[in-house]
């Protein structure tokens, strides 16, 4: 996933993030470094906290936050792992407290104009993962028009800002499969985008 919440199938897609993927985020630990020198950071002087926790069907938080911590490490970026309760890490993203630390997040995907609220919209309420001016006045126009072309030029823009902005460390992009043997399940109504994953399972019914 080159750009958290955009893929080829959604509005604001752009082709050319994957040419430039390997360059821009590849992991690269001798280059790193020496752009943390040039910048002023010799080795051991920047610390990161990462929050680890564990969320309804996903049990993956706490193993991303300590690949990455193998990742910073070779780097020489001290990390440290800090385990918390869902419903703080939740708190914390809400009310704007997660400075200065890295969650994982599994997302599910959804219409972009809706994850553009959910996640980067400052005057949103769920999450906080990245605010600036650009998006949000892209945002507000997004939400005024229905125009395929400006609404696809207007996502585009802001995926591209992402983009070059860093403003997320995508990891990898994985497709959730659940296979049910019929002679026991009859049915599971899909919960939609805003779960995402397995869950939602008292939706499954018993076959007959």
């Amino acid at each position: 996933m080159y750009v958290s919440g955009f893929t080829a199938s959604l509005e604001g897609w752009n082709p050319a993030w994957a040419g430039r993927f390997d360059a821009l985020y590849g992991f690269n630990p001798v280059r790193a470094k020496e752009l943390l020198k040039e910048a002023g950071y010799p080795p051991g002087t920047i610390q990161v906290k990462l929050l680890s926790y564990t969320s309804p069907g996903e049990a993956e938080h706490p193993q991303v936050a300590e690949a990455l911590a193998v990742y910073f490490d070779a780097v020489g970026i001290k990390s440290t792992i800090e385990s918390l309760d869902e419903g703080k890490v939740a708190s914390m993203l809400r009310n704007k407290e997660s400075v200065g630390a890295i969650w994982s997040n599994i997302i599910g995907l959804r219409p972009t104009e809706e994850w553009i609220r959910t996640s980067y919209w400052s005057k949103g309420t769920v999450v906080h993962h990245f605010e600036d001016p650009f998006i949000d006045e892209r945002y507000v126009q997004l939400t005024k028009t229905v125009d395929p072309n400006e609404r696809q030029r207007l996502t585009r823009e802001v995926g591209d800002h992402l983009f070059e902005e860093f403003a997320d460390i995508p990891l990898l992009l994985l497709y959730n499969e659940v296979v049910a043997n019929p002679k026991v399940v009859a049915g599971w109504t899909y919960p939609g985008p805003a779960a995402g994953r397995s869950t939602h399972f008292h939706l499954v019914k018993a076959a007959k």
